[in-house]
């Protein structure tokens, strides 16, 4: 029996198998683009003009067309990366300050009263982080509120890292793997190895604060 409807047969020139973008996804490379165009063209005017560059003088610099460069500082145009070399090149900056975006903020701020934090696991110690090791930052930092009569013990972090507790308020006795604890009043600080286990105990009559400080475990060589 023959299947007259031409639907079924997939040796059908007319059916196309090609894998096609979601819309939702040509639709987020678009607004990559978009962005990318303005960020590049508003890096690129501000250091033209800051080094006192016109169009043309760049562009006799650069060996880019003026009207290349006025399409790229309006957004009109992604430049590919050999023209950024080239622009690079001509205004003795890197690659990367032009892909930069010139009204990025240099920091961040975290307010307490947006980042309360909690008690972790059951545990009567509250703690706030106040940084994680992400982007820029290669450190982790985290608010302790230790009650009165309270101790709390850490396992020792598994990628390593150095450490460092500061108190700033209220007193704390600080034990570092097997060591002997030792008293910490406020202001006062001690540094030690992430990959060891540390306990604090608050035996004084008021609540004590303090940060903790972890950095990166990195591989030399």
């Amino acid at each position: 029996m023959t299947d007259s409807n031409p639907s079924s047969d997939h040796t059908n020139p007319m059916i196309d198998f090609r894998l096609r973008r979601p819309a939702s996804l040509k639709a987020k490379t678009a607004d990559t683009a978009a962005h990318v165009a303005q960020v590049v063209g508003s890096s690129l005017r501000e250091i033209r003009r800051s080094q006192g560059h016109s169009l043309d003088t760049l562009a006799a610099a650069s060996g880019v067309s003026r009207a290349m460069l006025g399409q790229i500082e309006t957004g009109k145009s992604v430049p590919t990366i050999t023209v950024l070399w080239k622009v690079a090149a001509a205004l003795g900056v890197p690659v990367a300050k032009l892909i930069t975006d010139p009204e990025a903020s240099l920091y961040t701020v975290t307010r307490r009263s947006g980042s309360d934090g909690a008690s972790v696991d059951g545990k009567a110690v509250h703690i706030r982080n106040l940084a994680r090791p992400e982007g820029q930052v290669g450190y982790s930092v985290d608010e302790f509120r230790v009650p009165v009569g309270h101790k709390e013990s850490f396992a020792a972090r598994r990628d390593g890292g150095a450490a460092s507790l500061i108190v700033a308020s209220g007193t704390l006795d600080v034990s570092i793997g097997d060591e002997a604890p030792v008293t910490l009043g406020e202001g006062d600080c001690i540094h030690f190895p992430a990959g060891l286990k540390h306990t604090f105990a608050n035996n004084s009559s008021g609540v004590a604060t303090a940060y903790l400080v972890v950095g990166a475990s990195r591989k030399v060589g």
